[in-house]
């Protein structure tokens, strides 16, 4: 599945929001990278003049694949008698890649924009993830399975997408 065929099925659930196929253009660069996310959702008021623009961006959604490039576990092994207990975040060179381009777009997002938080969306083949980040960090929901609590996640977020850009 494609990146415009992803935008076509979730658009219906997010009304305000314009979701905007990305990949191609890069957005202007962030410390010297360019920030190219799939997708950037925009609220349906805004009028763009460019496709990628993270500057008035409401939130950028993240999909990938593979459920194993999810950099997070939910189920971590804490062992208080060892030297090294495992971690929430998942060890390997696609979970490592993952979570280095959400933060990557997530400093981007709150560097151009004055706000106190922002939301990312991780999008695998099986689940999601809903990421709040602020100025000192992170915190992020436990996944979620498409059809069980998609709904209540899209009407947490619902209140916040209806409100004026100058109150989000």
């Amino acid at each position: 599945m494609g990146i415009p065929s992803i935008v076509r099925a979730v658009t219906p659930f997010c009304p305000d929001l314009e979701l905007v196929d990305t990949h191609a253009e890069p957005a202007k660069p962030f410390d010297g990278k360019d920030i190219t996310p799939s997708v950037i959702a925009y609220a349906r008021s805004f009028r763009r003049t460019q496709t990628s623009d993270i500057v008035f961006a409401e939130i950028i959604p993240e999909f990938n694949y593979a459920d194993t490039d999810d950099p997070f576990t939910d189920r971590p092994k804490l062992s208080w008698s060892s030297d090294d207990p495992e971690s929430f975040e998942r060890d390997s060179r696609a979970t490592r890649d993952t979570l280095g381009q959400i933060t990557l777009y997530a400093a981007a997002h709150l560097a151009a924009q004055f706000r106190t938080h922002i939301f990312s969306l991780l999008v695998f083949r099986e689940h999601s993830r809903l990421l709040r980040w602020d100025r000192s960090g992170w915190s992020s929901l436990k996944n979620f399975r498409y059809g069980r609590v998609i709904r209540p996640v899209l009407l947490a977020l619902q209140p916040r997408a209806s409100r004026s850009p100058w109150i989000r």
